[in-house]
């Protein structure tokens, strides 16, 4: 290894360090400020319900409508600090690392069932794009266990490219009927704009009797060489 491989190799470690503490603090921000202003913006806005929603006046609504804000944000901040926590286990390998992240993600608890298959061709993964699977299937599945008649959640990981070449491909399936797709949902938008930073490409197929959603990811690895997954 020559002097300017092993400056590059350091530099990347430091990076990821550094990007390391930044998900801890992010993480921590979500659960402890975030999270727990907005539970007691929640019960303070439910005792006032409680309190005078009988009353006239429009404090009673007023209340009613700030506990539901609070509870959607609430929500989508404890999805997010999720997502940030899922990727904790990409110092694992790629199958054991995604059981973990579907079991955490209670999906059977929600009465989805769930599959997961990867193919035996895909070869050794570094551990940011391992990151970077976690996540995205952590993101995913937050996004199917909110329309609430999924039933069913499936993972499918190949190479990309049959031709060969290093490209992945992620396809996600969501089953279960659902009203209509809303494609400006914010999680399927930072999908797309994580697919784009890393020059990736994302497409998204709705059935035409609307029980099958289905996402598809293609993108390179984020590194190679020595810091792949030896399997």
């Amino acid at each position: 290894m020559t002097s300017t491989d092993a400056k590059k190799l350091s530099t990347s470690h430091w990076a990821r360090r550094l990007l390391a503490s930044e998900q801890q603090s992010m993480v921590k921000l979500l659960h402890d400020d975030l999270g727990q202003n907005l539970v007691a913006i929640k019960s303070f806005a439910a005792a006032i319900v409680e309190q005078h929603g009988e009353a006239d006046g429009d404090t009673g609504e007023l209340a009613g409508m700030i506990r539901e804000a609070a509870d959607a944000a609430y929500r989508s901040s404890y999805d997010l600090m999720q997502e940030l926590r899922a990727q904790d286990y990409a110092d694992r390998k790629i199958d054991e690392a995604l059981e973990i992240c579907l079991r955490e993600a209670r999906l059977k608890e929600n009465g989805i069932d769930y599959q997961c298959r990867i193919d035996p061709s895909v070869g050794p993964l570094d551990e940011d794009t391992r990151a970077l699977i976690l996540r995205n299937v952590r993101s995913y599945a937050n996004f199917c266990k909110s329309l609430q008649a999924c039933e069913g959640f499936s993972l499918d990981l190949r190479p990309g490219n049959e031709n060969g070449g290093s490209a992945l491909e992620l396809t996600l399936v969501q089953s279960g009927k659902f009203d209509s797709l809303n494609r400006e949902d914010f999680t399927l938008v930072s999908l797309g704009e994580r697919m784009s930073a890393i020059g990736g490409d994302m497409s998204l197929e709705a059935s035409g009797d609307r029980n099958r959603i289905t996402l598809h990811l293609r993108f390179e690895p984020l590194q190679s060489g020595p810091t792949a997954e030896n399997r």
